[in-house]
């Protein structure tokens, strides 16, 4: 199984393209020690294909290179990684301020 944040509309590149409408997001997460703060470290690429095909991160104008966000402790001991992604995607909707991107599930 694979998990996937998506695009629903077009992003751009700081080079000035155009990322279509499935963009796939990718993130490293930092847990911090001593706090319940995490940090989502993105990485956006043009569609699942080409980040599969090694292809490099488009960095976007829209999309910070980072997110922070504080977890209630009832929840940052016991956060699942189903829970991470939805975390992540709704911080990056409320940063486009409405429902821009998706998870995706793709079984294998």
């Amino acid at each position: 199984m694979k998990i996937d944040i998506i695009s629903l509309s077009g992003l751009t590149a700081v080079d000035g393209s155009t990322i279509s409408s499935g963009a796939t997001i990718k993130f490293e997460t930092v847990f911090r020690a001593g706090s319940s703060d995490v940090q989502f470290i993105l990485e956006t690429y043009r569609n699942r294909e080409l980040f599969e095909a090694g292809y490099k991160k488009v960095k976007t104008i829209e999309l910070p290179e980072d997110i922070n966000v504080s977890i209630p402790d009832n929840v940052y001991y016991t956060i699942t990684p189903f829970q991470i992604y939805e975390t992540v995607k709704n911080s990056l909707n409320q940063i486009m301020g409405s429902e821009y991107f998706e998870i995706k599930i793709i079984e294998e």
